[in-house]
């Protein structure tokens, strides 16, 4: 790491002088700020030091790295789960729920760092302005929770009530990447098992929001028929019937208020972000 930084200091100085001009101190490998353009907050501090023309770079770099980092972390948490798995189903005495659990201890430790790294890499791209440049730039790089986006669903487990509405974190649908002639049988196996286990969930929402939509027609058009039923009744009755008619239309007035409910539950229901992304074509 000492030769890397040394050689970095020397790259460094023939590029940007003035940084090396203010760094005279000793190095300390493990804490030293290698003068990147993340590392000033203030733009006017960049421009003083010269780093201006290296932003556009460190911001492709930083992109480079996040989605490296959000692979990595994939493979932490499916590696993290396999272990459990196998704790849960081969680790039986003291002996072995031991080495079980330092295994264990090791994975999740990795998982930690894995998103570290990719926390890092984003705040480096909002310190250079990346988010307020880029409308999307949220989109495509969310804020990642350490409490709440490290977990799969486990895709050996029998789905039980309640899966279907349970949905993974986003790093299960941002920045993917095609597996190469590297990857492990293993994921390649159980990542077709988690498309298809999505893709049967997905499809069994696309048809409760049609059955919904189809229940909802059916109202609209039995309230409908009741209104014009009831309305028929007023207006045919023999006009001495006061308290007849009147209660007719009350009846028909009541089926009108509930078409209008009706109606109005349709679209808030075809509006909804599951009736909008209910979709075959990618499925979640």
């Amino acid at each position: 790491l000492l030769r890397d930084i040394s050689r970095w200091r020397s790259l460094q100085a023939r590029h940007f002088p003035a940084i090396s001009e203010a760094d005279e101190v000793e190095m300390d490998p493990e804490g030293e700020i290698i003068g990147l353009p993340s590392d000033f907050i203030d733009p006017e501090d960049r421009t003083e030091l010269g780093l201006d023309k290296a932003v556009s770079i460190e911001l492709k770099l930083r992109e480079g790295q996040a989605y490296d980092a959000l692979e990595n972390l994939r493979g932490k948490i499916r590696l993290e789960r396999s272990t459990l798995n196998k704790k849960k189903v081969h680790a039986h005495g003291t002996a072995a729920n031991t080495r079980a659990q330092t295994v264990l201890r090791t994975a999740s430790q990795e998982k930690q760092r894995a998103a570290q790294d990719y926390i890092d890499a984003r705040n480096a791209m909002v310190v250079l302005g990346k988010e307020s440049e880029d409308a999307i730039f949220n989109f495509k790089f969310p804020k990642l929770d350490k409490t709440k986006d490290l977990w799969m669903k486990d895709p050996g487990k029998v789905l039980v009530l309640g899966d279907g509405t349970r949905q993974e974190p986003w790093i299960w649908r941002i920045g993917l990447q095609e597996h190469g002639e590297g990857s492990e049988k293993w994921m390649i196996e159980e990542d077709r098992v988690r498309w298809f286990k999505s893709r049967a969930l997905m499809t069994r929402w696309r048809e409760e929001v049609h059955m919904r939509e189809a229940e909802f027609h059916r109202i609209e058009r039995a309230y409908r028929r009741m209104t014009d039923a009831w309305t028929d009744i007023a207006k045919t009755a023999d006009p001495l019937l006061c308290a007849r008619r009147a209660y007719a239309f009350k009846r028909a007035d009541y089926y009108q208020e509930r078409h209008r409910e009706a109606t109005k539950l349709h679209l808030e229901a075809v509006g909804s972000d599951l009736a909008r992304e209910t979709d075959l074509v990618n499925p979640v």
